[in-house]
C-alpha cells in the first residue's frame, strides 16, 4: 500500500491529504487539514504540518502562488524526506479530458485538476465552479472536451479591490451579511457577498440555458459553502459539494504517470 502526499497551493490557502492507494484504486484521503500560509512563515508551518507524518513515497502538488513558493516547498521536501515533488502541469490532454485553450498552458493547473476529477465523477456533461480568490466556472462535454470557461474576482477579492481604490474604505471578510448595512464595514461585506452569489447563480442560469438538460453541478472552493447556503431553496440549482476536488484529480493525475 503507497502512501502519496497530495498539496493544492492556492492564493491564501494550502490544503493537503495522505493517499493511500492500493494498485490503481483510491481507499482514502488521511490527516487532511489546509491553513492559511504566508511566504516568509511558510517552512515552518510545513514543518508543523507534516513532519509528523509517515514519510511518502511521492509528493504531488498542485501550485498557483508561483516560483517562489515552488523552491520553498522544494527544498523542504528534499530536506525532509530527501524527495523532489513533482509539481504537475496542465497538457493538451489527460484522462479523456481535452484541453480547449490554443495555448494549453495558459490554463491554470488549478481548474485543470478539478475539470479532471469532475468529469472522473460524473462522466458526462459537468459544470465545475470552483470558488476561491478567483471564481472560475469550466463546462466538459459528455465526451470529456473542455467547452471553456469563465473568471470573475471572487469574494474576498471583490472587497479587497473596493477597499484598496477607495480613501477611507475598509471591510473585513465575514460570514454575516445583513440585506442592508447600517456602516460601513458590513455594507461591502455584503454588497460583495450578493454580487457573488448571485453572480453565480447567473452564470450558472446562462451553462443551463445552452447545454445539456442532464448538466450536472460540482462546486468547490473556500467560499462554495455560502453559495451552497445561498442557493439552497432554488428549485432549478442543484449543486454537488465536493471540498477536495483539486486533490482528487492530483491523485487521478498521479496513477497515470
Amino acid at each position: 500500500m503507497n502512501k502519496i502526499l497530495l498539496i493544492d497551493i492556492g492564493n491564501t490557502r494550502i490544503k493537503w491529504a495522505l493517499s493511500t492507494t492500493q494498485g490503481q484504486e483510491k481507499s482514502g484521503f488521511e490527516n487532511q487539514n489546509v491553513f492559511q500560509w504566508q511566504k516568509d512563515k511558510l517552512p515552518g508551518e510545513l514543518s508543523s504540518q507534516w513532519c509528523h507524518l509517515e514519510q511518502p513515497e511521492a509528493v504531488y502538488i498542485s501550485n498557483v502562488a508561483g516560483e517562489a513558493i515552488r523552491v520553498i516547498l522544494t527544498n523542504w521536501c528534499q530536506f525532509q524526506w530527501n524527495i523532489t515533488p513533482e509539481f504537475v502541469i496542465v497538457s493538451e490532454t489527460c484522462c479523456v479530458i481535452t484541453n480547449s485553450y490554443p495555448d494549453p498552458d495558459r490554463l491554470g493547473i488549478d481548474r485543470w485538476l478539478a475539470m479532471i476529477a469532475g468529469w472522473t465523477l460524473v462522466r458526462n456533461y459537468v459544470c465545475v465552479i470552483d470558488c476561491g480568490s478567483a471564481i472560475t466556472i469550466d463546462v466538459i462535454n459528455s465526451k470529456g472536451d473542455h467547452l471553456g470557461g469563465m473568471i470573475a474576482p471572487g469574494l474576498a477579492l471583490s472587497a479587497r479591490a473596493l477597499t484598496d481604490h477607495t480613501h477611507a474604505l475598509t471591510a473585513e471578510q465575514k460570514k454575516y451579511f445583513p440585506m442592508l448595512a447600517n456602516n460601513t464595514e458590513d455594507a461591502i461585506s455584503s454588497g460583495c457577498y450578493h454580487l457573488f452569489s448571485g453572480g453565480i447563480q447567473h452564470m450558472i442560469r446562462k451553462v443551463q440555458q445552452q447545454f445539456a438538460p442532464d448538466m450536472r453541478y460540482i462546486i468547490t472552493g473556500g467560499d462554495a459553502e455560502l453559495v451552497l447556503e445561498d442557493l439552497k431553496d432554488d428549485p432549478e440549482i442543484e449543486l454537488e459539494h465536493e471540498p477536495d476536488l483539486i486533490l482528487q484529480g492530483l491523485l487521478i493525475s498521479s496513477k497515470i504517470k
